[in-house]
């Protein structure tokens, strides 16, 4: 009788387990998605006070 119960343990926590693992992958994507943007945007902003302090025109 134990070793069935463990059986629905183990597979219980298998299931808990590939679901934990789905969500970290689905936050290390949107992790990466975000630093990308906020790269990008630092760019920009550096770009945008170099052509500032050059003289040029604002955006």
């Amino acid at each position: 009788m134990l070793n069935g119960l463990d059986n629905v343990t183990t597979a219980k926590k298998r299931k808990r387990n590939a679901a934990d693992t789905n969500r970290i992958r689905a936050l290390e994507k949107e992790l990466k998605r975000k630093d990308k943007a906020l790269a990008e945007t630092a760019a920009l902003l550096v770009l945008k006070k170099k052509l500032i302090k050059s003289g040029g025109t604002t955006i």
